[in-house]
């Protein structure tokens, strides 16, 4: 259908990177909230698939510099298309229903922090 060359877990990555122009491995982990063990994951998993390359900081020979390569810039733009493309199905079909899904969502998962579905779930048994 619209397959992009890398898995859609690793989508931020990509993104940070494009919006970024480049960070090191520690950088990328912090700024999206994930363990430089599962970032370092991903971006070797990037690497391999020719969409993100490394090079050495020339101020600091130390650390490795990710960035897109041509591939990953050129296919970062077709994921950008999509998602302009999801945003206007979803705004229909969220005309279509009547209600923002996403609003709703949230919105649940704010009462589910407040009572869990187990303590609702205790409250709603017949007595």
């Amino acid at each position: 259908m619209h397959g992009i060359p890398w898995p859609a877990r690793s989508n931020s990555i990509v993104a940070w990177l494009a919006r970024n122009d480049g960070g090191t491995g520690k950088e990328i982990a912090e700024a999206l909230g994930q363990s430089p063990q599962l970032a370092g994951q991903k971006l070797a998993q990037l690497r391999k698939a020719g969409i993100v390359c490394s090079r050495r900081d020339p101020e600091d020979r130390r650390r490795q510099i990710e960035s897109l390569t041509a591939l990953g810039r050129r296919e970062f733009a077709k994921l950008e298309r999509l998602e302009q493309e999801a945003t206007a199905a979803f705004a229909d079909l969220f005309d279509e229903l009547g209600c923002d899904v996403w609003d709703v969502l949230a919105r649940m998962d704010q009462a589910l922090e407040h009572e869990s579905f187990n303590d609702r779930m205790a409250r709603a048994k017949p007595r």
